[in-house]
């Protein structure tokens, strides 16, 4: 009712705007344990904690915050998106890689417990090293997606049939396909261009290719 469709785990095809307009999905932890004297302060102070605002029988719990863009992965290969929230555990679940992104996470190994908290770590601008991946006009915190350099996945000689290549036959066409990908650094805002719009208008040769 909150997306106004069925949800599913299917693939699907989103606008940079849809994509934005989707809830973000609050995870909330029971904590390890409170010591009575711990001078921790109040939870309504302390980010990450439920609060009485939120639970007052349980101000203490930890929230984990997951935006769509952390549990809605995209495919550059196919311009779908697919949700990695899943339940249909039978039993118990699992804190994926997508919900701890935008998180410092420490695991306590001695006493069998984990930490959580909002990463604030200073990222570097990496528009210098990808220099035309940003559309003119973007302002000092950039609004486009930004993307690192491409990096072969694949190579086309790979997956051609070189046993074609004889040296009867020295005129033989090879096909093969070429396989890149590119680590999305900063994902941009509602108002820029996403990821693909970025491949598609800075680094194809036809803008209408796919």
């Amino acid at each position: 009712s909150v997306t106004g469709k069925p949800y599913s785990n299917a693939p699907q095809r989103l606008t940079r705007e849809q994509l934005m307009s989707l809830p973000t999905i609050m995870i909330q932890l029971m904590p390890y344990s409170i010591e009575e004297n711990a001078d921790i302060g109040s939870p309504d102070d302390i980010i990450g904690l439920t609060g009485t605002k939120l639970d007052e029988n349980s101000p203490h719990d930890v929230l984990l915050a997951v935006p769509a863009t952390h549990y809605m992965e995209y495919s550059p290969s196919k311009d779908v998106y697919t949700s990695r929230f899943y339940f249909t555990e039978t039993r118990g679940g699992v804190i994926g890689a997508n919900s701890l992104q935008g998180h410092n996470v420490v695991f306590d190994w001695e006493y069998g417990r984990i930490g959580f908290a909002e990463s604030n770590c200073k990222i570097n601008d990496p528009r210098e090293e990808v220099a035309g991946l940003v559309s003119e006009g973007a302002d000092a915190r950039g609004v486009d997606c930004i993307l690192q350099n491409p990096a072969i996945a694949e190579s086309c000689a790979s997956n051609v049939e070189s046993s074609v290549c004889t040296a009867d036959n020295p005129d033989e066409i090879l096909e093969g396909v070429e396989r890149w990908t590119m680590v999305v650094d900063y994902p941009g805002t509602s108002s820029g261009l996403g990821c693909s719009d970025v491949i598609r208008k800075k680094m194809l040769p036809n803008p209408s290719q796919s």
